[in-house]
């Protein structure tokens, strides 16, 4: 087993190594998990960075738009 330093780390790792997008949340979203292992909590008119892999459904659904 490895420690809970180790196991941050690797989440932190897997986060750098994600592609991401910057949005403008245009519609109340909630909490969603993303697949770099954090939670969001996205609300109308937040701007957040997210992995591509999480920003495409929220696109496809009109609940954001893209700012890069």
């Amino acid at each position: 087993g490895g420690s809970a330093a180790a196991d941050t780390r690797d989440a932190e790792q897997r986060g750098a190594d994600t592609e991401r997008m910057t949005l403008r949340i245009t519609e109340d979203v909630g909490q969603i998990f993303g697949v770099d292992e954090r939670e969001y909590d996205l609300e109308s008119e937040d701007v957040v960075t997210l992995p591509t892999t999480n920003a495409g459904p929220l696109l496809d659904r009109n609940a954001a738009e893209r700012l890069d």
